[in-house]
């Protein structure tokens, strides 16, 4: 008989009990070491850390030093780290990467510099940007050989090939998100070859002060095995050319939601004129779908 106070979450495994806490940002994970001898440091074998808004530099640090696992399976920073040193980004980001690194997300991180070796990490399967400043190293210097999904938000490149040279080294990648906004820089005219990937999306936002120098915005697409295609923006601002789709692509078309325009008939012609343009009612798409959004997530 089972005692209505008896601690059941205790007795499981390590494995079950590490894995659960792999969901909780790393702050509350190491609070749950007051709980019990049991649980002083079970925190120290969880393989992913979440730092949130608001945690110290020193703090970090000292989680990095008591861990007692060799292996980092995701890294994700969420705090607005504005003021940190980008010698201190980049002694984190060696640490992770020298640690098996699996995932690694950066969101809502504002003039961040990822630094070098995380485009040189071989074990890297996921990495998601947000908002930053992105090292990338020239020529053949990026090789991410297991990377399969890569976000890139807002993102600052070098110059015009920097994009390009980033994709060419991963040579596995099944997802790419690419979100062009008011606050990322990115070339008038981009030319991206895409072999590899399956599922694409391509983000373009707009604002009153960015409409201008968007409004010139070239985006080619080469992507012979791409299956899924979405793509959300404001389609009478920008132009994004003509995407090279294989027979068994399907394509879904967001739209800004605007009540007032969505049953004028002047709007929906430029609509079907928008899609006519980028090529898919003459490729072999499999289906095309068009709605409207309020919010999109990632």
């Amino acid at each position: 008989m089972i005692s209505l106070n008896s601690d059941r979450i205790s007795g499981l495994p390590d494995e079950i009990l590490c894995h659960i806490l792999s969901f909780l940002p790393t702050k509350i994970s190491v609070s749950t070491s007051v709980l019990s001898r049991r649980w002083k440091f079970q925190w120290a074998y969880v393989p992913s850390l979440s730092f949130e808004c608001g945690e110290k530099e020193d703090i970090i640090d000292k989680v990095f030093m008591l861990r007692k696992v060799d292996t980092i399976h995701t890294f994700r920073l969420t705090q607005d780290v504005v003021n940190c040193p980008d010698h201190q980004m980049e002694a984190w980001m060696t640490f992770a990467t020298a640690h098996n690194l699996q995932n690694l997300e950066l969101p809502y991180l504002f003039s961040v510099v990822v630094p070098r070796c995380v485009f040189t990490c071989k074990t890297l399967i996921d990495l998601r940007l947000h908002n930053c400043e992105a090292l990338i190293p020239k020529g053949n210097g990026v090789c991410l050989p297991c990377l399969k999904t890569l976000h890139l938000i807002n993102t600052n490149y070098d110059d015009d090939d920097t994009l390009q040279h980033l994709i060419s080294g991963c040579p596995v990648l099944d997802e790419l998100v690419i979100f062009i906004g008011p606050f990322s820089w990115f070339p008038d005219s981009c030319n991206l070859s895409l072999l590899t990937v399956k599922t694409l999306t391509v983000h373009l936002e707009f604002s009153v002060a960015s409409r201008f120098w968007m409004a010139n915005l070239r985006l080619k697409l080469n992507a012979p095995a791409l299956e899924y295609l979405q793509i959300i923006a404001s389609f009478h601002h920008s132009r994004v050319s003509k995407v090279l789709l294989t027979s068994s692509c399907e394509a879904n078309i967001y739209l800004p939601k605007d009540d007032k325009k969505q049953f004028d008939l002047v709007y929906q012609k430029s609509v079907l004129e928008f899609i006519t343009w980028l090529g898919l009612l003459t490729s072999e798409c499999r289906r095309i779908r068009l709605s409207y959004r309020t919010e999109v997530h990632y």
